[in-house]
């Protein structure tokens, strides 16, 4: 009798070990479970927090880039206002009627200015460089393959380039020329001196980069882009640009 009272005893003890093992392991699964989804909480939070970071510092980057674009328009048509207020101040001394200004003088010059504002000789184009603040944008291959194409794609950005320094330093317009960036293996580590030499990026056309200078520029900033391609004419012009034809701009390079 005894032996049998022992054996369950035995047999109950070791049932409720059991059971105490079973819901001591639950436990410990469903603990698992909830620290796992609050591991997994918390990374969301901070990859959401790292993202809200990364957009912060771009919109502030980009806030900073917008406020320099703008400084640098604003120094640009300062400076074309304080040119235009000298030229005034030149040709009141000159005799000339007050109400004259050295924009009324180039837009009326029907000796180099043809229809649509195009300039179509050195003489127009020499007036137009002479403007306060000028600044010339070149249309790089649509100007070499004019004047000189028998001559390498290299030595062609070379000439020109180093013609324009010349050109630059006798009139003080700033100057900027493009070329498309296909296919050019190595671009100048250095450019000439008075000369902004770009290259279009992959997938960019020149003529794309031509006219996002333009655009860039404040209003009534003097601008002449030399070009023979219509399209591209025909754009910067609506813009305020000038355009000139390459064979203009050649014909005035081989006299710096």
């Amino acid at each position: 009798m005894l032996l049998r009272q022992a054996k369950d005893a035995a047999e109950q003890a070791r049932g409720d070990t059991e059971r105490s093992g079973m819901e001591r392991s639950a436990e410990l699964k469903a603990l698992t479970v909830k620290l796992e989804r609050e591991r997994q909480r918390a990374a969301s939070e901070r990859t959401r927090a790292e993202r809200a970071v990364a957009e912060a510092e771009i919109a502030r980057q980009s806030a900073k880039e917008a406020r320099q674009a703008d400084e640098v328009r604003l120094d640009l048509l300062i400076g074309t206002i304080d040119g235009a207020i000298d030229g005034l101040r030149r040709e009141l001394s000159l005799g000339a009627g007050g109400q004259r200004r050295p924009a009324d003088t180039v837009l009326g010059a029907s000796a180099g200015l043809a229809e649509g504002g195009r300039v179509r000789d050195v003489v127009a184009l020499d007036r137009l460089l002479s403007l306060p603040n000028v600044h010339l944008i070149v249309d790089g291959y649509n100007i070499t393959k004019t004047g000189y194409p028998e001559l390498s794609l290299a030595d062609q950005r070379d000439r020109l380039a180093n013609q324009l320094s010349a050109l630059a330093a006798r009139t003080g317009a700033e100057v900027t020329v493009v070329f498309d960036g296909a296919g050019v293996l190595s671009v100048p580590a250095a450019s000439p001196r008075g000369v902004r030499v770009l290259f279009s990026d992959r997938g960019v056309l020149a003529d794309d980069v031509i006219r996002s200078l333009v655009a860039a520029e404040p209003p009534g900033r003097p601008m002449v882009v030399a070009t023979s391609d219509r399209a591209v004419a025909d754009s910067v012009r609506r813009r305020g640009a000038r355009p000139a034809p390459a064979s203009v701009l050649v014909s005035r390079l081989g006299r710096v």
